[in-house]
């Protein structure tokens, strides 16, 4: 087993632990209007995607890059154009 796979996801499940615990607290000085709290949940449920991605890329470091990621890169870069 890669060492850097086991540390990847033992630091992303206390990553999304600890971030969704400050997300929890900051929600409550969010005010009780329907249209801000969809704003605040809705970027605080996203804005964790990009640390948790680089985490995995950096786990996927000291292997071959899998043939799903690849597959992903390409329909990325071809539904751009």
């Amino acid at each position: 087993m890669r060492w850097r796979t086991p540390i990847a996801g033992l630091t992303t499940i206390l990553f999304l632990f600890l971030y969704s615990a400050v997300i929890i607290n900051i929600a409550d000085f969010i005010p009780e209007h329907l249209f801000f709290q969809t704003v605040y949940f809705l970027v605080a449920g996203l804005i964790w995607i990009p640390a948790v991605v680089k985490l995995i890329g950096w786990a996927n470091k000291d292997g071959e890059e899998s043939p799903f990621w690849k597959k992903v890169k390409n329909v990325v870069l071809f539904s751009a154009c």
